[in-house]
């Protein structure tokens, strides 16, 4: 095994202990959150210890034409490697048996999980031996390095320019961590000369001579190592992952799974292609496809907004429309519904833009590097924390400026209004979107209540009252919810009038509030299910507040 090998193999067995440490630890979640697990994600992590025991598989192959010494050294590697293979396998047999059970029991935890297989003890033993197996590789690929420093020049040779970019990263931490290595050295040399009383003064000179080579080491620059084939395709699949896991929180899609579906044939006015409402608009449907950059709906609460986007979102006509201002260049619609009875993430600017560049990144992996180009100069497998503000406004940036001509990207930011507005105001928020705009690749549409703040922000852009456009709708959906039951029927033979004025008083009191409507749709069938009069629903219409605000 060439010293490049031997680095790799070491390199790979500390990525496969970090990670099936994280899977053993208390607490590891697939997001780090305080969500349940699926089947999906035991399926998931299983998949990902898989794939890294087989990169050890790759490196861990005997070379028969290496003797001596050096023969010793790869083969004390090679066993830490096979035993490491031994005990990823059954952990990857005891995920895939938990993910068969199907979903009886909830886990919030993959160690709860693991629990229920190995009792507490053999995942603590299995956790130290892991630290143990750590710890002898990270002594080999020391030694190893500096013994063989002055004959392969470990930091220019060629070779390894075809490691990974998580090796090149270990190699890279060895020649630099001069105290984090100077800790494992005394902890390995102790060790040493307790089992070697007979050879003390051997084993301090081997200690004296390994640090004078390291503080040697470490005092030479450091030459850069670029990921090259198939290798460096494996870790930037790997650093792509823990990008989406950077910017993923649990509760990414709550909001949006809480928002009812668009009644059958409403809002369809939208793609008609024409103004036929009552009141003026700025037609959406020509806006999409259009190079104008800014788009704002505006409604009372309740009015439907939320739904209307969400209606947009899984339209067809809405992706056909983008596409022809998109063109020949990829189009990624990336989204996010702000709510402001959610948690910090479902209503702050992190949140905001965690999800939208998360989505940006799924669509188009290729923008990852240009979004996030320090996680390419710095692999790390296992990250820790959440992103800042800064760093996602710096990404923001990117996207506004180093995109154009490789992604059309449409954001769509439902909820203005919901925002909390801690770490900056409503001003501060439509002003960054007016902003994003401005790139000649990124549209933007918004929706919120029309306040203060936004009114003056969006003055000079296209947008649509939504409370004024809705009344077509309103009356389809109290027609449909109201007449399919059987009590209408009796009521109109008993008064004809009366029912349709009922019907009336509800369009015209909604001012065009869906949540109002929804209200007294469903107090009205409740009347009807108790054979309530005429005189009696149009008393329970009264008791329903007018402004819902």
């Amino acid at each position: 095994m060439d010293p490049a090998t031997a680095f790799a193999l070491a390199a790979s067995i500390l990525q496969v202990v970090d990670f099936s440490k994280n899977v053993l630890s208390t607490g590891y979640q697939l997001y780090q959150n305080g969500s349940t697990l699926s089947n999906s994600d035991f399926m998931f992590v299983a998949d990902d210890l898989s794939t890294l025991n087989d990169k050890i598989k790759t490196f861990a192959r005997p070379d028969l034409s290496v003797s001596g010494p050096l023969a010793a050294e790869n083969q004390a590697l090679e066993n830490l490697a096979s035993e490491l293979q031994k005990i990823v396998d059954e952990l990857i047999i005891i995920l895939l048996r938990i993910r068969n059970k199907g979903e009886r029991t909830v886990f919030r935890s993959f160690r709860q999980a693991i629990v229920t297989i190995w009792n507490k003890s053999k995942i603590e033993e299995t956790v130290k031996r892991m630290d143990s197996i750590r710890e002898e590789v990270q002594f080999h690929l020391i030694v190893s390095m500096i013994e063989k420093v002055d004959r392969v020049e470990v930091k220019a040779d060629a070779s390894l320019q075809s490691l990974d970019n998580a090796t090149k990263s270990i190699v890279e931490s060895i020649l630099q961590g001069k105290v984090d290595l100077a800790d494992i050295l005394a902890t390995q040399t102790s060790r040493f000369m307790e089992r070697e009383d007979a050879r003390e003064a051997a084993a301090i000179e081997r200690h004296n001579d390994i640090s004078a080579k390291l503080d040697q080491l470490t005092q030479q620059p450091v030459v850069e190592l670029r990921p090259q084939g198939a290798v460096g395709k494996e870790i930037e699949k790997d650093i792509l992952r823990n990008i989406k896991l950077y910017l993923s929180f649990s509760i990414q899609e709550d909001r949006y799974d809480t928002i009812k579906t668009a009644h059958e044939t409403t809002f369809e006015w939208i793609f008609d292609g024409s103004n036929k409402r009552d009141a003026p608009w700025d037609n959406l449907n020509d806006w999409l496809r259009s190079n104008s950059s800014l788009y704002w709906i505006s409604g009372k609460a309740g009015s439907g907004k939320s739904t209307l986007v969400k209606f947009l979102a899984e339209d067809n006509r809405f992706r056909a429309a983008l596409e022809l201002w998109a063109g020949e260049i990829p189009l990624i619609i990336a989204s996010y519904y702000f709510w402001n009875s959610g948690e910090n993430l479902q209503k702050s600017q992190e949140g905001l833009l965690r999800t939208l560049l998360l989505k940006v990144v799924e669509q188009q992996p290729s923008l990852a590097p240009v979004l996030f180009p320090d996680r390419y100069e710095e692999p790390k497998i296992n990250w820790r924390g959440s992103p800042t503000l800064p760093q996602l406004r710096r990404a923001l940036g990117k996207l506004m400026t180093q995109t154009v001509g490789v992604a059309n990207v449409i954001l769509v930011v439902d909820g203005l209004d919901e925002f909390d507005p801690t770490d900056a105001s409503y001003v501060d928020l439509a002003d960054m979107f007016i902003t994003a705009s401005q790139s000649p690749n990124i549209k933007v549409l918004l929706s919120s209540r029309p306040l203060s703040a936004f009114e003056a922000s969006f003055a000079d852009y296209p947008k649509l009252r939504l409370h004024e456009l809705t009344r077509i709708d309103i009356e389809t959906f109290v027609n449909d919810r109201l007449r399919r039951h059987r009590r209408i029927a009796d009521l109109s033979e008993e008064d004809a009038r009366g029912v349709e004025a009922l019907i009336s008083e509800i369009v015209s009191a909604s001012s065009g509030v869906f949540f109002w409507v929804k209200l007294a749709v469903d107090l009205l069938l409740e009347g009807f299910r108790n054979f309530d009069t005429l005189e009696d629903l149009h008393y329970k219409l009264k008791t329903i507040p007018r402004d819902l605000d």
